[in-house]
C-alpha cells in the first residue's frame, strides 16, 4: 500500500482527481487531498506520505506580480528539495504544458526545467504527443515520462434526462441543430473566434450555446457583445452545477472546442462520455482520443466555419457512437493500476 497526497485539491470543480483517488483506493492505496495554500513539505512530513503527486502547478508558481511569482517559485523549489531529502517521491501529472491565462511563463518554464532535472522523480502525461512536448520543453528523459491516459467521465455525472426535456428546460426549439461550447470562459479557449466564425453560418436552424462560469469579466463582456449581434447565439455565463451538466450535454447535438492551445481537455473527455460528436483543433492529446469517424478536427480557429458547415451537411451524424465506445475503453481501474505500479516502482528504487 502506498500513501500519496494530491496537490492541489481541485476535486470540487474537476472530477479527475476524485475518480483517480477512488480507483487507487480500490487497489489498496491511500490518497489524501491537500489545499493549495498548505505547505507541501510540512504536510507531507506530518502525514508521512510516500508520494507527493502534483497536478496543477500554477498555484505554486504564479503570484499576483513578478516579486510574488519569484518568491513562490523559490519557496516551492525549496519545499520539493526538502521532500527529496526525506525520501518522499514526487510525481507531476502534466495537465497543461504551460499554465492557462498566466504571465511570467519564462519563470514557469525555468522552474519546470529545474524540477524536471532535479526534483521530479516521475512525470505523467495523458498522451504521447504531450510526452514529446514535455521532453522538448522541460528536457525530461525518455524513462522519466510515463503516458497514462485520462479516464472517462461516464459515471461522474448524472445522465438521465432526454433531449426533448433538456431542450425544454433551456428554452431551445426541437428542430434546431445545437452546438455547445461548455466550460469556464477563459481566453485560451478561443470563444471570441468561435462567435465570429459561427456568425458566418447561414443556416437559421443552427444555434450556439456558450455555457460556463465567468473567469474573466472583460472577456465575457466581449463575448456577450459579439453574441448579441446574432439571435442564434446564447451566452449562459454561470456556474453549471454537477446535476445540470446533463441538461446542456443532452440538449446539444455537437460539442465545439475552439481552443487556441491545449494539452489535455477534460471537456473533450466529458463530451465523449456523453456520446457527443466533437469539433476540435488537431492539437495536444485531442487527435489521440477522439473517434475520427464522428469528430471533425481543424487546424486553427479560422477553420471553424468550415467545420460547422461540414457537420450541418451531416458528414458525421450517422457515425455517432464511436466517441463513447472509445472513451469507455479508458477506465479508471486500469489507470489506477498503472499509477499505483509507478508509485511502487519509485519506492523500490530507494
Amino acid at each position: 500500500m502506498v500513501k500519496t497526497g494530491f496537490f492541489p485539491d481541485y476535486s470540487e470543480s474537476n472530477p479527475y482527481q476524485q475518480e483517480l483517488a477512488e480507483a487507487l483506493e480500490r487497489k489498496g492505496h491511500r490518497v489524501e487531498f491537500f489545499d493549495e495554500n498548505c505547505s507541501i513539505s510540512k504536510r507531507a512530513r506530518e502525514e508521512n506520505l510516500d508520494v507527493v503527486h502534483l497536478h496543477w502547478l500554477a498555484p505554486y508558481v504564479h503570484g499576483r506580480d513578478l516579486p510574488k511569482t519569484l518568491f513562490k517559485t523559490f519557496s516551492t523549489a525549496v519545499k520539493l528539495l526538502i521532500l527529496k531529502s526525506h525520501n518522499c517521491k514526487t510525481v507531476w501529472t502534466v495537465h497543461n504544458i504551460e499554465s492557462h491565462d498566466r504571465e511570467n511563463h519564462r519563470i514557469e518554464k525555468i522552474f519546470k526545467q529545474l524540477c524536471t532535472k532535479l526534483l521530479f522523480d516521475k512525470i505523467i502525461t495523458h498522451c504521447s504527443s504531450a510526452k514529446k512536448e514535455v521532453k522538448q520543453n522541460y528536457r525530461a528523459t525518455e524513462n522519466q515520462v510515463k503516458v497514462i491516459e485520462h479516464g472517462n467521465y461516464i459515471d461522474s455525472y448524472p445522465n438521465k434526462i432526454e433531449k426533448a426535456e433538456a431542450r425544454e428546460k433551456l428554452g431551445l426549439e426541437t428542430d434546431r441543430t445545437v452546438f455547445l461550447c461548455f466550460g469556464q470562459i477563459r481566453i485560451y479557449k478561443g470563444i471570441p473566434e468561435l462567435v465570429e466564425q459561427f456568425k458566418k453560418i447561414e443556416s437559421e436552424k443552427a444555434a450556439l450555446i456558450i455555457a460556463g462560469s465567468d473567469r474573466d469579466t472583460e472577456l465575457t463582456s466581449e463575448i456577450k457583445k459579439k453574441a448579441s449581434e446574432d439571435s442564434r447565439i446564447e451566452v449562459h455565463d454561470c456556474f453549471v452545477p454537477k446535476e445540470e451538466v446533463q441538461t446542456y450535454m443532452n440538449a446539444s447535438d455537437c460539442i465545439v472546442l475552439p481552443y487556441r492551445k491545449i494539452t489535455t481537455s477534460g471537456t473533450l473527455v466529458l463530451a465523449m462520455s456523453f456520446d457527443k460528436p466533437v469539433l476540435a483543433p488537431s492539437k495536444g492529446c485531442i487527435p489521440e482520443y477522439v473517434n475520427k469517424k464522428d469528430s471533425i478536427l481543424f487546424e486553427s480557429t479560422h477553420k471553424l466555419t468550415e467545420a460547422i458547415q461540414r457537420y450541418l451537411k451531416e458528414e458525421i451524424k450517422e457515425e455517432v457512437g464511436g466517441n463513447l465506445a472509445k472513451i469507455r475503453e479508458i477506465n479508471w481501474d486500469e489507470i489506477a493500476e498503472k499509477t499505483g505500479k509507478l508509485y511502487i516502482d519509485l519506492l523500490k528504487s530507494n
